[in-house]
């Protein structure tokens, strides 16, 4: 992540199967990366909004995000997202909600 200038994620979905999660995803936003993605299955929510989202396929406007956006910036320039989602996404954040659901399973 430390050279590259964006993420481009270019999920497809197949007859069985849509993105899930997608850690890259969050891994790229906690970078500072720009994201260029497509709108298919959980990415959208993973994203809340932050990211340029094409449709599945759209090759073209795929093409037309990168130049408009990380093309069009300084090689390497990092952007901001909200520490508050990047936080929910963290490891601690996760090992809390297991053990939260473990408690709840348990208790």
């Amino acid at each position: 992540y430390a050279r590259a200038s964006c993420l481009v994620l270019g999920s497809i979905p197949t007859w069985f199967s849509d993105e899930q999660f997608g850690m890259v995803l969050v891994e790229a936003m906690a970078a500072g990366l720009p994201v260029i993605t497509t709108s298919t299955g959980a990415i959208p929510e993973v994203l809340a909004g932050n990211g340029q989202l094409v449709a599945a396929g759209d090759w073209i406007g795929l093409a037309r995000a990168l130049e408009e956006g990380p093309l069009a910036r300084s090689p390497g320039e990092r952007v901001s997202y909200d520490e508050g989602l990047l936080q929910h996404y963290s490891s601690a954040a996760a090992a809390e909600r297991l053990a939260s659901a473990y408690d709840r399973v348990l208790g």
